[in-house]
């Protein structure tokens, strides 16, 4: 007797656990899983070199970027970038051409991105190259095994409390 295997589902387990994520998280995925990163949008066909300027800057710091330079109001494109569900959005405009920075705008816009303080407030201006740095620090804080920003002891020194066993994980520890 030779035992047969009928079915395999190894991408349909991907299937199912890729379409929970996007389900528990209603479509706003972590930055670092979002297909698109940032768009930069202009507000006048005046800043739309800067907004290519600023969009290799972008790709070239490892950030997936796209520009939306259509002749379009501005609160549409942000309604639009924003039901796509686009974490950062960048408004350039004739200003933030000259003086080489751009607004941001966080996908929910809560007032400020997480774990980053007032100095990153949706609607405040930014250097982009200021962006560019803390993202590679947050994704190296990440990477280091910590929780972003705050992990860093410099930053947030007070130690992390351990997280609360759960009832299964108590069972499993208990000395049957």
């Amino acid at each position: 007797q030779r035992p047969v295997m009928l079915h395999r589902a190894i991408l349909g387990t991907l299937e199912r656990f890729i379409g929970i994520l996007i389900e528990s998280t209603g479509g706003k995925l972590p930055l670092w899983l979002t297909p698109v990163q940032c768009v930069v949008a202009t507000i006048t066909s005046d800043a739309d070199d800067y907004a290519k300027k600023v969009l290799k800057m972008l790709r070239d710091a490892g950030i997936r970027a796209e520009t939306d330079l259509r002749n379009e109001k501005i609160n549409y494109k942000v309604r639009e970038h924003m039901m796509a569900k686009v974490p950062v959005m960048f408004i350039v405009g004739r200003r933030e051409a000259e003086e080489g920075k751009v607004a941001i705008r966080y996908l929910g816009d809560a007032g400020c991105e997480p774990h980053q303080g007032p100095a990153t407030q949706s609607g405040s201006t930014v250097s982009v190259p200021g962006f560019c740095n803390r993202r590679r620090d947050s994704i190296q804080a990440l990477v280091r095994g910590g929780s972003g920003p705050r992990a860093h002891p410099a930053r947030d020194p007070a130690p992390i409390a351990p997280r609360e066993r759960t009832p299964i994980q108590r069972l499993r520890a208990a000395p049957w």
